[in-house]
C-alpha cells in the first residue's frame, strides 16, 4: 500500500475513534465538539435498517427535570427516579405516585418481592412498592460512587465505579464481598472505568452479569464471585461497542437474551444468550442531538417490552419487537 495513502487511514481512524470517546464523555449540555469531528462519527450514526426489529409503540411523560434511572417489578409496575423523586406508573401509564428523596438518586431496582433499593452516591435506601422509605444502610466511604444495583432473595449487587467493584450486601446492608474483576483473563486490571458509568444485572440461572465498560465488553460471575465467562468486542460498527465506555446499560429479557444501551453513539440493541448480535432497537437517529452525548437507562417487562428512559425528552419510550427472533 502506498506509504500516503497509508498514513491517511491511520489519521481518519483515529480521528474518528478520537471523536466518539470524546463524545461518549460530554453530557445532555456539553459544547458541539465542532464539525471536524462530527463529519467522520456521522456515518455510524446511520442505522441500516434492516437491522431494527423493533418500533416505538407509546410513550409516558416522567415529572423530571432530569432523569436518572428506571426498572419495572413483577406486576410490570414502572418505576423511575428523577430530580429527587421516585415515580410510579401503572403498566398503562397511569402516574400512580411521586414520592419525594432527601438526596438526588443515581440507580434503582425492584425485588421480586417487590421491595425498591434506590442508589445514592454512597448508599443505598430501601422503599416499599408504595413508596414508603423501610430503611436506609450506612453510607460507604468518599470513594465510592453507586451507579447500578441488582438485586436477588439472598443479595443485593451494587456497582460501585468509585471503587470499581460490585460489592455484594445482605438485605441487611452488611458487606458479604466485592467482585474486582481481577484475574480475569490473566488481566489484573480488573473493572476499567473511565467515566461514572458502570451496570450489573441479574441473569438467567442465577448469573450476575457485570459491564466492563472500559473493555466494551460483558462479563458473569457466580453468585459467590466467580468469573464464568465474557462477550463482546470492540467495534465501530453495530455488532460491537466504541468509545471510552460501552455499553452503559444493561438489561435481560424473559427469554434470557440481553439488551444494552450505549452513549455516545446512542444506540439500544439485543444480543441472544450466547452474547452474538441479533438486533437494533433504537438507533442512534431515535435519540438527541448528536453533538449532546448522554446515556439512556433501560428496563424490560414480562411481555419483552423494552422501556428506554430517554434523557432528553425526559420520557419512557416504550419499543416493541415487530418479528420473532431468529434462533
Amino acid at each position: 500500500m502506498n506509504g500516503g495513502i497509508a498514513m491517511l487511514i491511520a489519521a481518519v481512524t483515529v480521528a474518528t475513534i478520537v471523536a466518539v470517546i470524546l463524545i461518549g464523555r460530554q453530557g445532555p449540555h456539553s459544547k458541539s465538539l465542532g464539525p471536524q469531528f462530527s463529519y467522520e462519527v456521522d456515518r455510524y450514526r446511520h442505522t441500516d435498517p434492516s437491522l431494527v426489529k423493533y418500533q416505538e409503540t407509546g410513550s409516558i411523560q416522567t415529572p423530571y427535570e432530569t432523569v436518572h434511572g428506571i426498572c419495572v417489578g413483577s406486576d410490570d409496575s414502572i418505576y423511575t427516579i428523577g430530580d429527587r423523586k421516585l415515580t410510579k406508573h401503572s403498566p398503562d401509564g397511569s402516574e400512580v405516585f411521586t414520592a419525594s428523596l432527601d438526596a438526588t438518586p443515581t440507580c434503582i431496582t425492584i425485588s421480586d418481592g417487590e421491595r425498591i433499593a434506590i442508589g445514592f452516591r454512597n448508599h443505598i435506601e430501601l422503599f416499599s412498592a408504595k413508596g414508603k422509605r423501610e430503611k436506609s444502610w450506612t453510607k460507604a466511604g468518599v470513594k465510592s460512587h453507586f451507579t447500578s444495583i441488582a438485586t436477588s432473595p439472598s443479595a443485593v449487587y451494587v456497582a460501585d465505579a468509585g471503587k470499581r467493584s460490585v460489592g455484594v450486601y445482605d438485605w441487611s446492608g452488611n458487606l458479604l464481598q466485592e467482585i474486582d474483576g481481577k484475574g480475569v483473563d490473566d488481566d489484573a486490571r480488573g473493572f476499567v472505568i473511565p467515566s461514572p458509568y458502570f451496570d450489573v444485572a441479574m441473569g438467567k440461572e442465577g448469573l450476575v452479569w457485570i459491564i466492563n465498560p472500559g473493555r466494551h465488553r460483558v462479563e458473569s460471575y457466580t453468585t459467590d464471585g466467580q468469573f464464568e465467562l465474557s462477550w463482546g468486542k470492540t467495534a465501530m460498527k453495530v455488532d460491537g461497542f466504541s468509545g471510552c465506555c460501552n455499553p452503559v446499560h444493561l438489561a435481560v429479557l424473559p427469554d434470557g437474551d440481553f439488551v444494552t444501551s450505549e452513549k455516545g453513539l446512542n444506540r439500544i440493541k439485543t444480543f441472544a444468550a450466547d452474547g452474538s448480535f441479533r438486533d437494533v432497537v433504537a438507533g442512534s437517529e431515535a435519540f438527541g442531538p448528536a453533538e449532546n452525548a448522554d446515556d439512556i437507562d433501560i428496563a424490560v417487562d414480562s411481555k419483552g417490552r423494552i422501556l428506554a428512559l430517554d434523557p432528553w425528552k425526559r420520557t419512557i419510550r416504550i419499543f416493541e419487537r415487530t418479528t420473532a427472533p431468529s434462533r
